[in-house]
C-alpha cells in the first residue's frame, strides 16, 4: 500500500501567502477607515438624507462584503462656500472611488447671504 502525499509546501511559501493576505487585509481596512471618515463628513453637512434604498442593485466590492462594510446607494455631496470647481470634482472623484456602489448627487446649498436672502 502506497501512501499518497498530501499537499506539501515550504515554509517560505507559507510566509509569502501570509504576507500577501496581510497586505490585502490592511488595504481593505484602510479603505473601510477612509469610508468612515467620509461618512462622518457627509453627516456634518447641510442635509442628511433619510430613506430606504434597494442595496441589491448597488453591489459593493466583495472585499468589503466579506468584512461586513455597510453599503451606500446614494450620497449627497455639496459645494463648499468659496470652493473651486476643480476641488469639488476632485473630492467627488475621491468619494466615488471610496463608494463604487453609490450614486453621487451633487448640490449647491442655498446661501443665507445670497440674492434671495431676506434683508
Amino acid at each position: 500500500m502506497t501512501h499518497r502525499r498530501r499537499w506539501s509546501y515550504s515554509l517560505r511559501t507559507m510566509f509569502v501567502v501570509v504576507t500577501v493576505l496581510g497586505c490585502w487585509l490592511g488595504y481593505q481596512l484602510h479603505w473601510i477607515r477612509e469610508r468612515a471618515e467620509v461618512r462622518s463628513w457627509l453627516k456634518s453637512g447641510p442635509i442628511s438624507p433619510a430613506g430606504t434604498f434597494d442595496f441589491r442593485n448597488h453591489p459593493r466590492p466583495w472585499g468589503l462584503r466579506i468584512l461586513g462594510e455597510k453599503p451606500e446607494s446614494m450620497l449627497w455631496i455639496w459645494v463648499e462656500p468659496e470652493e473651486s470647481e476643480q476641488h469639488y470634482f476632485a473630492r467627488q472623484d475621491r468619494i466615488q472611488r471610496l463608494f463604487p456602489e453609490a450614486h453621487l448627487v451633487g448640490f449647491i446649498p442655498k446661501s443665507e447671504s445670497g440674492p434671495d436672502a431676506d434683508e
